[in-house]
Protein backbone atom coordinates (compact mmCIF):
# COMPACT_ATOMS: atom_id res chain seq x y z
CA UNK A 1 0.00 0.00 0.00
CA UNK A 2 1.17 3.51 -0.76
CA UNK A 3 -0.03 6.58 1.07
CA UNK A 4 0.59 10.22 0.18
CA UNK A 5 -0.04 13.31 2.29
CA UNK A 6 -0.17 16.12 -0.24
CA UNK A 7 0.50 19.22 1.84
CA UNK A 8 -0.82 21.33 4.67
CA UNK A 9 -3.25 24.22 4.16
CA UNK A 10 -5.68 26.09 6.38
CA UNK A 11 -9.17 25.48 5.01
CA UNK A 12 -11.55 26.51 6.48
CA UNK A 13 -9.57 29.37 8.05
CA UNK A 14 -7.64 28.44 11.22
CA UNK A 15 -8.23 24.71 10.74
CA UNK A 16 -5.12 22.78 9.57
CA UNK A 17 -6.26 20.75 6.58
CA UNK A 18 -4.60 18.40 4.12
CA UNK A 19 -5.28 16.01 1.25
CA UNK A 20 -4.77 12.31 2.01
CA UNK A 21 -4.37 10.06 -1.03
CA UNK A 22 -4.32 6.30 -0.41
CA UNK A 23 -3.37 3.60 -2.93
CA UNK A 24 -4.28 0.07 -1.81
CA UNK A 25 -3.64 -3.25 -3.51
CA UNK A 26 -4.70 -6.77 -2.61
CA UNK A 27 -1.61 -8.89 -1.91
CA UNK A 28 -3.62 -11.84 -0.65
CA UNK A 29 -4.94 -14.87 -2.55
CA UNK A 30 -8.67 -14.06 -2.45
CA UNK A 31 -10.38 -11.20 -4.34
CA UNK A 32 -12.07 -8.58 -2.17
CA UNK A 33 -15.53 -7.85 -3.53
CA UNK A 34 -17.09 -4.41 -3.38
CA UNK A 35 -18.33 -2.80 -1.30
CA UNK A 36 -15.36 -3.10 1.05
CA UNK A 37 -14.88 -0.99 4.18
CA UNK A 38 -12.15 1.48 5.09
CA UNK A 39 -11.15 2.34 8.66
CA UNK A 40 -8.33 4.84 9.20
CA UNK A 41 -7.31 6.29 12.57
CA UNK A 42 -5.48 9.31 13.90
CA UNK A 43 -6.53 11.11 17.07
CA UNK A 44 -6.47 14.52 15.29
CA UNK A 45 -8.83 13.54 12.44
CA UNK A 46 -12.04 15.42 11.84
CA UNK A 47 -13.98 16.09 8.65
CA UNK A 48 -14.17 19.67 7.38
CA UNK A 49 -17.56 21.42 7.35
CA UNK A 50 -18.08 20.29 3.75
CA UNK A 51 -16.72 16.71 3.46
CA UNK A 52 -14.84 15.95 0.27
CA UNK A 53 -13.80 12.43 -0.72
CA UNK A 54 -13.21 10.56 -3.96
CA UNK A 55 -13.72 6.90 -4.86
CA UNK A 56 -15.20 6.16 -1.43
CA UNK A 57 -18.66 6.75 0.06
CA UNK A 58 -20.30 7.57 3.38
CA UNK A 59 -17.35 9.15 5.20
CA UNK A 60 -17.59 9.70 8.94
CA UNK A 61 -15.14 10.50 11.75
CA UNK A 62 -15.81 9.59 15.38
CA UNK A 63 -14.87 11.75 18.34
CA UNK A 64 -11.62 9.86 18.87
CA UNK A 65 -10.43 10.29 15.29
CA UNK A 66 -11.59 7.05 13.61
CA UNK A 67 -12.39 7.68 9.95
CA UNK A 68 -14.73 5.17 8.27
CA UNK A 69 -16.10 4.84 4.74
CA UNK A 70 -16.73 2.20 2.10
CA UNK A 71 -15.84 1.74 -1.54
CA UNK A 72 -19.39 1.77 -2.85
CA UNK A 73 -21.05 -1.12 -4.68
CA UNK A 74 -19.55 -0.68 -8.16
CA UNK A 75 -18.07 -3.97 -9.35
CA UNK A 76 -14.99 -2.32 -10.85
CA UNK A 77 -13.97 -1.25 -7.37
CA UNK A 78 -13.37 -4.86 -6.28
CA UNK A 79 -9.77 -5.51 -5.23
CA UNK A 80 -8.43 -8.27 -7.45
CA UNK A 81 -5.29 -10.25 -6.60
CA UNK A 82 -3.43 -8.90 -9.63
CA UNK A 83 -1.66 -6.17 -7.66
CA UNK A 84 -3.65 -3.36 -9.29
CA UNK A 85 -3.78 -0.31 -7.05
CA UNK A 86 -7.03 1.37 -6.11
CA UNK A 87 -6.89 5.04 -5.20
CA UNK A 88 -9.18 6.84 -2.81
CA UNK A 89 -8.76 10.07 -0.94
CA UNK A 90 -10.19 12.54 1.52
CA UNK A 91 -9.69 16.15 2.51
CA UNK A 92 -9.01 15.86 6.23
CA UNK A 93 -9.06 18.57 8.88
CA UNK A 94 -7.49 18.53 12.32
CA UNK A 95 -9.12 18.81 15.73
CA UNK A 96 -5.77 19.91 17.17
CA UNK A 97 -4.63 23.53 16.68
CA UNK A 98 -0.90 22.80 16.91
CA UNK A 99 -0.63 20.74 13.72
CA UNK A 100 2.13 22.26 11.59
CA UNK A 101 3.36 19.40 9.37
CA UNK A 102 1.58 17.16 6.85
CA UNK A 103 3.25 14.10 8.40
CA UNK A 104 1.12 14.63 11.52
CA UNK A 105 -1.86 13.47 9.45
CA UNK A 106 -0.37 10.01 8.83
CA UNK A 107 -2.78 7.34 10.11
CA UNK A 108 -1.76 5.19 13.05
CA UNK A 109 -3.78 2.34 11.55
CA UNK A 110 -5.59 1.59 8.30
CA UNK A 111 -7.84 -1.41 7.73
CA UNK A 112 -9.67 -2.79 4.70
CA UNK A 113 -12.61 -5.02 5.68
CA UNK A 114 -11.14 -5.13 9.18
CA UNK A 115 -7.72 -6.38 8.03
CA UNK A 116 -4.79 -4.13 8.91
CA UNK A 117 -2.69 -2.78 6.04
CA UNK A 118 1.01 -2.07 6.26
CA UNK A 119 1.44 1.70 6.40
CA UNK A 120 4.62 2.91 4.72
CA UNK A 121 6.51 5.49 6.74
CA UNK A 122 7.92 8.68 5.18
CA UNK A 123 11.58 9.53 5.56
CA UNK A 124 14.16 12.27 5.05
CA UNK A 125 17.62 11.61 3.63
CA UNK A 126 20.46 14.11 4.08
CA UNK A 127 23.34 13.46 1.67
CA UNK A 128 26.89 14.72 2.11
CA UNK A 129 30.03 14.09 0.07
CA UNK A 130 33.77 14.22 0.54
CA UNK A 131 36.04 15.42 -2.24
CA UNK A 132 36.03 13.77 -5.66
CA UNK A 133 39.20 12.07 -6.87
CA UNK A 134 40.27 9.87 -9.76
CA UNK A 135 41.21 6.25 -9.23
CA UNK A 136 43.27 4.30 -11.77
CA UNK A 137 44.35 1.38 -9.59
CA UNK A 138 41.78 -1.24 -10.57
CA UNK A 139 42.20 -1.59 -14.32
CA UNK A 140 38.99 0.22 -15.26
CA UNK A 141 40.67 3.30 -16.64
CA UNK A 142 40.07 6.59 -14.85
CA UNK A 143 37.27 6.26 -12.30
CA UNK A 144 35.82 9.35 -10.66
CA UNK A 145 35.32 8.43 -7.02
CA UNK A 146 33.91 10.04 -3.88
CA UNK A 147 32.75 9.29 -0.35
CA UNK A 148 29.01 9.61 0.32
CA UNK A 149 27.62 10.02 3.83
CA UNK A 150 23.87 9.74 4.37
CA UNK A 151 21.56 10.25 7.32
CA UNK A 152 18.06 8.78 7.03
CA UNK A 153 15.35 9.85 9.49
CA UNK A 154 11.91 8.33 9.95
CA UNK A 155 9.43 11.23 10.00
CA UNK A 156 6.40 8.95 10.09
CA UNK A 157 4.23 7.85 12.98
CA UNK A 158 5.41 4.24 13.40
CA UNK A 159 8.64 2.26 13.65
CA UNK A 160 10.38 1.03 10.49
CA UNK A 161 11.64 -2.30 11.86
CA UNK A 162 14.91 -4.03 11.07
CA UNK A 163 15.88 -5.42 8.66
CA UNK A 164 15.54 -2.00 7.08
CA UNK A 165 15.97 -2.01 3.29
CA UNK A 166 17.35 0.95 1.38
CA UNK A 167 17.43 1.53 -2.38
CA UNK A 168 18.96 4.40 -4.33
CA UNK A 169 19.54 4.96 -8.01
CA UNK A 170 21.86 6.87 -10.30
CA UNK A 171 22.86 5.44 -13.70
CA UNK A 172 26.44 6.61 -13.03
CA UNK A 173 26.90 4.28 -10.05
CA UNK A 174 29.17 1.32 -10.60
CA UNK A 175 31.24 -1.24 -8.72
CA UNK A 176 33.66 -1.43 -11.65
CA UNK A 177 35.40 -4.68 -12.54
CA UNK A 178 36.46 -5.47 -8.97
CA UNK A 179 33.56 -5.41 -6.48
CA UNK A 180 36.07 -6.09 -3.70
CA UNK A 181 37.04 -2.43 -3.77
CA UNK A 182 33.52 -1.38 -2.77
CA UNK A 183 33.44 -0.10 0.80
CA UNK A 184 30.26 0.53 2.79
CA UNK A 185 29.68 1.10 6.49
CA UNK A 186 26.52 1.27 8.59
CA UNK A 187 24.63 -0.99 6.14
CA UNK A 188 25.37 -4.15 4.16
CA UNK A 189 25.41 -4.13 0.37
CA UNK A 190 22.68 -6.37 -1.04
CA UNK A 191 23.13 -5.73 -4.76
CA UNK A 192 24.27 -3.19 -7.33
CA UNK A 193 23.11 -3.42 -10.94
CA UNK A 194 22.23 -0.88 -13.60
CA UNK A 195 22.98 2.01 -11.25
CA UNK A 196 20.54 0.71 -8.62
CA UNK A 197 22.11 0.11 -5.22
CA UNK A 198 20.29 -1.92 -2.58
CA UNK A 199 21.47 -2.24 1.02
CA UNK A 200 20.19 -3.66 4.30
CA UNK A 201 20.48 -2.60 7.95
CA UNK A 202 19.76 -5.88 9.73
CA UNK A 203 20.54 -5.16 13.38
CA UNK A 204 17.64 -4.62 15.79
CA UNK A 205 19.13 -1.34 17.04
CA UNK A 206 19.01 -0.04 13.44
CA UNK A 207 15.20 0.06 13.42
CA UNK A 208 14.07 3.59 12.58
CA UNK A 209 12.03 5.06 15.41
CA UNK A 210 9.44 7.73 14.51
CA UNK A 211 11.03 11.18 14.74
CA UNK A 212 13.98 9.44 16.39
CA UNK A 213 17.71 8.97 15.91
CA UNK A 214 18.76 8.97 12.25
CA UNK A 215 20.43 5.99 10.64
CA UNK A 216 23.94 6.90 9.50
CA UNK A 217 25.79 5.06 6.77
CA UNK A 218 28.42 5.77 4.17
CA UNK A 219 30.06 4.30 1.11
CA UNK A 220 32.78 4.91 -1.43
CA UNK A 221 31.19 5.40 -4.85
CA UNK A 222 32.82 5.22 -8.25
CA UNK A 223 31.55 5.93 -11.74
CA UNK A 224 32.61 4.50 -15.08
CA UNK A 225 30.89 7.33 -16.96
CA UNK A 226 32.07 10.89 -17.42
CA UNK A 227 30.98 12.61 -14.21
CA UNK A 228 32.37 16.12 -13.79
CA UNK A 229 31.22 17.16 -10.30
CA UNK A 230 29.68 15.88 -7.08
CA UNK A 231 26.29 16.88 -8.47
CA UNK A 232 26.61 13.91 -10.84
CA UNK A 233 26.83 11.54 -7.85
CA UNK A 234 23.52 12.60 -6.29
CA UNK A 235 20.95 9.78 -6.33
CA UNK A 236 17.83 10.33 -8.42
CA UNK A 237 15.88 8.80 -5.54
CA UNK A 238 16.39 7.17 -2.16
CA UNK A 239 13.81 4.72 -0.82
CA UNK A 240 13.53 3.18 2.63
CA UNK A 241 11.19 0.19 3.02
CA UNK A 242 9.91 0.98 -0.49
CA UNK A 243 8.96 4.58 0.34
CA UNK A 244 10.73 7.44 -1.42
CA UNK A 245 12.48 9.85 0.93
CA UNK A 246 12.61 13.62 0.75
CA UNK A 247 16.21 14.49 -0.19
CA UNK A 248 18.39 17.17 1.36
CA UNK A 249 21.46 17.33 -0.92
CA UNK A 250 24.45 19.01 0.73
CA UNK A 251 26.06 19.91 -2.60
CA UNK A 252 26.44 23.50 -3.73
CA UNK A 253 24.26 24.14 -6.76
CA UNK A 254 21.94 21.19 -6.13
CA UNK A 255 18.18 21.65 -6.33
CA UNK A 256 16.83 21.69 -2.79
CA UNK A 257 20.16 22.71 -1.22
CA UNK A 258 19.58 24.20 2.23
CA UNK A 259 22.70 25.47 4.00
CA UNK A 260 20.96 25.42 7.39
CA UNK A 261 20.28 21.69 7.03
CA UNK A 262 23.86 21.08 5.86
CA UNK A 263 25.71 22.34 8.96
CA UNK A 264 25.67 25.90 7.55
CA UNK A 265 27.74 24.78 4.60
CA UNK A 266 29.32 27.64 2.66
CA UNK A 267 29.24 27.75 -1.13
CA UNK A 268 31.53 29.85 -3.33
Amino acid sequence: MALHIDGLTHWPPCSPTTVINVYVSNIGVTPIASPWSVAMSNSIYKLPAIPNTWNIAGPAVSANGNFTADSGPEQWKALAVDGREYNFGVIMASSAPNVTKPVQFFPTSLKINGVACTIPQPCNATIKFGNMWTDTSFGDGVLNTTVMQMQVTNVGAMVVPAPCKLEMYNPAYSLGSDPARFNMWGMKLDSMAGGKLKAIADQEWQALQPMGRPMDFGLILSSTVNVTSLLDFLPQYVKVAGVECALTPCVCGAAGFDAAKCDNMLCP
